[in-house]
């Protein structure tokens, strides 16, 4: 905490959105069903309000997103965080400026990522110029047995782990809908994505995209019971991710479906393998969205981080340090 910038010397909206995203996210945490989850989460509000990290508007922002009923669980919270809860409810019903939505930006080129700001940035198509690939250390060497051997740029018809020869109807803005969310049915946090429910209406609409091989891998017959069962999964996104280092858009275009994907595998019994694998294949990821200049979008950041932060939490070993860095790369970077 003591590493991280000062609200009042956020001077961009960008910078102010990313500090009341994190309030909104640790504020969220406080309803976790989660003894622990919830104790860090009230010491991590504290810290950040002390050191003036965070500001109270962002916090009653944040809290201002929860239902009801877990408006007032977090009340005491809030209380002892020096924010009243009278005050709380009393600004709730008033209109006050927030910090500004950033615009969600998707790959782009290195050119454009250094455009002034206010200019256009469009979404990535197949036909957007990219920059010149660049090998990264950080990306997970593809494993050769899963998805098939790949070279890079090649299309569908190649054995692109997410792209099928039938492509089908379902776009990122179409899944993005609130029809489509709303038939979906997705479990908002603090409610986990486990058990075959989740899983299989994410099949269902992922499947359309997907080689009938990468279907078989990503969704395993017998389910998602322990995270073990999601190294293969992990392996063939592996392999995604390094060709999309090499011109491709398949990652972005189905970021939203991988964000589900990674919640799920997170939210199944622990394992020690299958952690190493989750946390490996996100460090390749986030480390990709930063080369790009992508920021992720609100459905992406809703999906994901919440659980993120919750696993991270009440992580041990070398894996504490390795949670540590995938939020430092969230809240630093700007993803």
């Amino acid at each position: 905490v003591d590493s991280l910038t000062k609200a009042g010397s956020l001077q961009s909206s960008k910078a102010q959105a990313q500090e009341a995203q994190l309030a909104a996210l640790a504020v969220a945490c406080l309803t976790s069903s989660k003894s622990e989850t919830r104790a860090e989460a009230e010491k991590l509000l504290k810290a950040c309000t002390e050191n003036g990290v965070l500001t109270s508007r962002s916090i009653r922002g944040g809290a201002k997103k929860l239902l009801p009923a877990q408006q007032r669980a977090v009340d005491g919270v809030i209380a002892g965080l020096g924010l009243g809860a009278d005050e709380f409810h009393e600004k709730e019903n008033r209109s006050s400026p927030t910090a500004k939505s950033p615009q969600r930006r998707s790959a782009v080129s290195r050119s454009s990522a250094r455009a002034p700001a206010g200019s256009s940035i469009r979404k990535p198509t197949s036909s957007l110029s990219r920059p010149p690939s660049r090998p990264s250390s950080k990306l997970s060497q593809p494993d050769a047995n899963v998805g098939g051997s790949l070279s890079p740029g090649k299309a569908a018809s190649s054995g692109h782990p997410l792209l099928s020869d039938n492509h089908g109807q379902s776009t990122k803005d179409m899944r993005s809908s609130s029809l489509a969310r709303k038939r979906e049915n997705w479990p908002d946090y603090p409610e986990e994505p486990s058990g075959d429910a989740s899983l299989s209406s994410l099949k269902k609409t992922w499947s359309q995209l997907l080689p009938s091989s990468s279907v078989d891998i990503l969704f395993p017959k017998k389910g998602m019971q322990k995270q073990d069962e999601a190294v293969p999964g992990c392996s063939l996104l592996s392999q995604a991710i390094v060709l999309a280092v090499e011109e491709d858009t398949a990652v972005f275009d189905q970021l939203d479906l991988i964000c589900k994907w990674v919640a799920c595998s997170l939210c199944s019994r622990e394992n020690t393998v299958g952690l190493q694998a989750i946390l490996t294949l996100l460090l390749d990821l986030f480390g990709h969205l930063k080369c790009e200049s992508y920021r992720l979008s609100d459905m992406e950041a809703t999906v994901l981080l919440p659980i993120l932060l919750e696993k991270a939490s009440a992580s041990k070993g070398r894996f504490r340090k390795m949670f540590q860095d995938l939020l430092s790369m969230v809240v630093d970077d700007g993803l």
